[in-house]
């Protein structure tokens, strides 16, 4: 008797099909300091905490950064590959862009390097996407979000690059896809400056 092969589901795109990319290429201005380097009291920078965090939802994972070599050593023996930016200073679009150009998966996490509270349990409630759509976002923040790669994505990423268009929001409407909500929205707010670090250690 010949056994039923098993379908495999699309929309659950197997662990090795995916990448989780780290973007830490922001200049940190209003912060004063860099942010991926800021140590919380249990001794580990945002960035080391972050890149623990992208394991969890992928073996691959990578760190989209500017040329200097300041992450070499809180990442050291990360497993963790460091991706210089090559579309600098256009803000998370060109650290998107560098990724998606370089990947191989088919479904890649952004993760930004200032925000340390986002858990595995927030990742756990990414939905993941399903055939007709292109991304799933957070809001109002929209990191994390989750892309699948395709040519269509790519195409709409280069036009916003060529027009000089720096908003994330407005590429990832672009997309066909839908936000999602967390339930402990603080979790998943950027830490832009030294008020809100503040505030974080005030709560």
């Amino acid at each position: 008797m010949q056994t039923k092969k098993k379908e495999l589901n699309l929309d659950l795109p197997l662990k090795d099909l995916r990448t989780a990319v780290v973007l830490a290429g922001g200049v940190s201005q209003r912060m004063g300091q860099d942010k991926a380097l800021i140590c919380d009291p249990d001794g580990r920078t945002w960035i080391e905490k972050i890149v623990k965090l992208a394991h969890t939802w992928a073996p691959r994972v990578w760190v989209v950064t500017g040329p200097s070599l300041k992450y070499q050593d809180p990442l050291k023996d990360k497993n963790v590959e460091l991706i210089c930016d090559d579309v600098p200073n256009l803000g998370p679009l060109g650290g998107i862009a560098t990724a998606l150009t370089k990947t191989m998966s088919s479904h890649v996490l952004f993760l930004s390097c200032d925000m340390p509270d986002v858990s595995v349990e927030d990742l756990n409630k990414l939905p993941f996407i399903s055939n007709l759509e292109e991304v799933v976002w957070s809001y109002p923040t929209y990191f994390p979000f989750v892309i699948k790669v395709n040519g269509s994505v790519l195409m709409k990423l280069k036009q916003r690059l060529e027009e000089n268009e720096k908003s994330l929001g407005k590429f990832l409407k672009l997309l066909t896809g839908r936000s999602i909500c967390f339930k402990n929205m603080e979790r998943t707010l950027n830490l832009n400056s030294s008020q809100d670090l503040a505030l974080r250690h005030e709560n």
